[in-house]
């Protein structure tokens, strides 16, 4: 397959995946007491009382904490606009990718000092071996390092790559000493989006998903010392990615059914891969996958693994053949207990899983595995108790806000944190604490406001549902058309 110019000359990466992905903005640590904030303006950490920090970094895209509640690792993105900066961004592991792309520019040049004919008819096979970010670096290495002849021959097509930039993404990890983040480090970086990292039960390894110019991902395992580099464990995968709690094993879903669009059904499966040994070390060489569960595939099907073992999932439920009227719309709740002959356990009814409707694909699991949230429509949150099926209603209150927004999160095994709107400030939603107590899931009308004194700038995005707008990148994509 060939790329025009238009698709080849690439004025920016489009890092569009994480930033329209439901996303759980708060993250409580596991001892309860910070919760990791990712606003419009970046990072920022606040306590039970809700005192917050100043901002501690910038462009965060998503973030998690290690069981010891003090260290994190976070996504950051940031925008470079010329080689110097990418070249200097590149070290230690991460810099045998830049190798590769460096290689790939050079043949890219001279696909372009080959070219006789009318610019828009400029096709490139080079660029199909490499991501929407990895093109824009191509491309910056051509126009700083190895313009000589290029610029000529393609002339106004040729400048508006004065104004092109890419994105550089790093997963980093930090400490915070209560005020600030200390031994601040990348881990990885890399040149396309990241999602859903998280830490193992050994804090010795970062899982994380890797998206190359597609939404389908690759899931990556890299060491916390960073002392090699990421390691594939699977390709054509989702979203989310998650640990057993033994700290061995990888649970993700993927499909063996690359390409197609967004609408077209796909089969999937739920599998695990051991990637550890005992001690929490990656192994010289992983297991082959085990798959536990055949899937419709979706690209934001969430796998968690709950703390008895169990491999839990959101997905259609779906029988085939099928006339299309009886084409799968309802998501429900599964779940593989690997303790027993494996087999798939419905989780809730069929008339549940009606009413909760699309929300259950952003379902959040207690930290005691009884119980998950979902969020509804007008900012309902409705409580799942695992061991019955019986879903609680008294959170679906008028007085909550944000939705698919703002998903809520489990600072405890009997408190949310939810966005809700107050008596003390009716023209925003605040951050609030909320007592979920009883089986019944209750809760007891008694929030704890944490946001009311927060500046506009760190409640945007975590409450208003707003995020960085793409403005400039449409700019550039006029440039190049």
């Amino acid at each position: 397959m060939k790329c025009r110019l238009g698709q080849v000359m690439v004025c920016t990466t489009l890092l569009t995946l994480a930033s329209c992905l439901p996303e759980e903005r708060v993250v409580w640590s596991p001892d309860g007491q910070w919760a990791a904030l990712r606003a419009v303006d970046g990072l920022r950490i606040c306590d039970v009382d809700g005192e917050l920090s100043e901002l501690l970094a910038e462009h965060v895209r998503a973030m998690s904490w290690f069981p010891d509640s003090r260290r994190l690792v976070y996504v950051q993105e940031r925008k470079i606009t010329n080689w110097e900066e990418i070249r200097s961004a590149f070290v230690g592991p991460s810099a045998e990718s830049l190798e590769r792309i460096r290689d790939m520019a050079h043949l890219l040049r001279e696909e372009f000092l080959a070219f006789d004919g009318d610019p828009d008819d400029f096709e490139s096979e080079v660029v199909d071996e490499l991501s929407e970010g990895e093109i824009a670096a191509a491309i910056l290495y051509v126009r700083d390092e190895k313009p000589e002849g290029v610029r000529e021959k393609f002339g106004e097509k040729w400048e508006c790559m004065d104004n092109a930039s890419a994105d550089i993404v790093q997963l980093r990890v930090a400490t915070y000493d209560g005020e600030r983040l200390v031994d601040d480090r990348a881990l990885v970086t890399q040149l396309s989006e990241m999602t859903d990292p998280r830490v193992s039960p050994h804090q010795t390894a970062i899982a994380y998903v890797s998206h190359r110019g597609h939404d389908l991902g690759d899931v990556m395992v890299v060491p916390v010392d960073g002392s090699s580099a990421p390691r594939n464990v699977a390709e054509l995968t989702a979203v989310y990615v998650d640990w057993s709690p033994d700290g061995q094993w990888l649970a993700y879903a993927r499909t063996k059914t690359p390409g197609g669009d967004d609408g077209d059904l796909r089969l999937g499966v739920v599998e695990r891969r051991r990637v550890c040994g005992d001690s929490g070390a990656l192994l010289d060489e992983f297991d082959g996958p085990d798959e536990l569960a055949g899937t419709a595939f979706q690209i934001f099907t969430k796998v968690r693994y709950l703390p008895d073992e169990r491999v839990m999932f959101a997905a259609l439920e779906m029988n085939l053949p099928c006339v299309a009227a009886d084409m799968p719309e309802d998501v429900g709740l599964f779940a593989v207990d690997l303790r027993r002959q494996p087999t798939v356990v419905r989780l809730l009814t069929r008339s549940i899983q009606r009413e909760l409707g699309e929300g259950t694909l952003w379902y959040a699991v207690s930290p005691d595995g009884q119980r998950v949230c979902v969020p509804g429509e007008d900012g309902q949150v409705f409580i799942v108790h695992l061991a019955t099926g019986n879903v609680a209603h008294g959170l679906a209150d008028e007085h909550l806000c944000g939705g698919m927004d703002v998903l809520p999160t489990w600072r405890s095994n009997d408190e949310l944190c939810v966005a809700a709107e107050t008596d003390q400030n009716e023209d925003r939603g605040e951050l609030v604490r909320l007592r979920v107590i009883g089986a019944d899931g209750h809760d007891d009308r008694t929030p704890i406001v944490l946001s009311s004194e927060w500046p506009d700038e760190a409640v945007h995005g975590i409450l208003l549902g707003d995020d960085e707008s793409g403005s400039e990148e449409d700019e550039n994509d006029d440039c190049c058309e």
